[in-house]
């Protein structure tokens, strides 16, 4: 099974992670999910369907929210207390999905690409963290800035096209930032072993999706032994922890 994979990998650098899980991919695996739990890691919701964010009004999205995590509850994820929008679709117009999730007891959000995007994308959102009502964050993927464009050069399909100089390049610059370091990857990026079928993708996407994915675990490798991994979960009860005792 694909995910035992991931597993052992985090099993290896003894890290706990977050995963955020759509609520078909639940229904469909729901003994990876119980695999994923009872190795320690937080599970978050992504939507039952992975439909982007301007496909749902408030009550849509309230709706999908309470079926994501009925499904995820019935495996065994009693705490749910994170969000990720599919294709990172929060954007200015939609920011009221903070409301809705904060209503629903969420904690966080990591919904934001701070960057210019084909799809999506809050160029202007910033690096940072940030607390968008009271006890309720918005944590952003880090992204680290050139001239021209700004990457996520320690995610998804950056990991896998930029060689080791160029994300350690990155990852110097983004250090000054003195912000977390947020990554993600998806099932693909390291399933190495399947191949998608060139009737169902063009043969720029097949090669695409699918170039250098025996190194991602390396790669991730080498930046771990760089950083305090954290479950995003964690980071949120430290960040209000110390607040609480600062009197903020």
């Amino acid at each position: 099974m694909l995910i035992d994979r991931y597993i052992e990998f985090c099993d290896r650098l003894n890290i706990n992670t977050t995963v955020f899980i759509l609520g078909a991919t639940a229904k469909n695996h729901p003994e990876a999910i119980q695999s994923l739990i009872n190795s320690g890691h937080e599970i978050g919701c992504h939507t039952v369907n992975h439909n982007s964010l301007q496909e749902f009004t408030r009550e849509s999205f309230k709706e999908d929210l309470l079926k994501n995590c009925e499904v995820l509850n019935q495996l065994g994820a009693v705490e749910i207390r994170g969000f990720r929008s599919p294709f990172f679709s929060c954007a200015p117009q939609n920011q009221w999905i903070w409301e809705v999730l904060k209503d629903l007891g969420f904690v966080y959000s990591s919904s934001v690409l701070p960057a210019r995007s084909p799809m999506y994308g809050w160029k202007n959102f910033g690096l940072f963290p940030c607390e968008v009502h009271p006890g309720f964050f918005e944590i952003p993927v880090s992204v680290s800035s050139t001239p021209f464009y700004q990457v996520p050069f320690a995610s998804g399909a950056c990991l896998r096209f930029l060689p080791d100089w160029s994300i350690k390049h990155f990852q110097k610059r983004y250090d000054q930032t003195d912000c977390p370091l947020v990554n993600y990857i998806h099932p693909h990026d390291f399933d190495h072993d399947t191949c998608a079928k060139s009737k169902d993708y063009g043969r720029l996407f097949k090669i695409s999706h699918h170039y250098n994915r025996k190194s991602v675990f390396l790669k991730l490798t080498r930046l771990i032994n760089e950083f305090r991994v954290r479950r995003y979960v964690d980071y949120c009860n430290e960040r209000m922890h110390a607040s609480d005792e600062c009197g903020l």
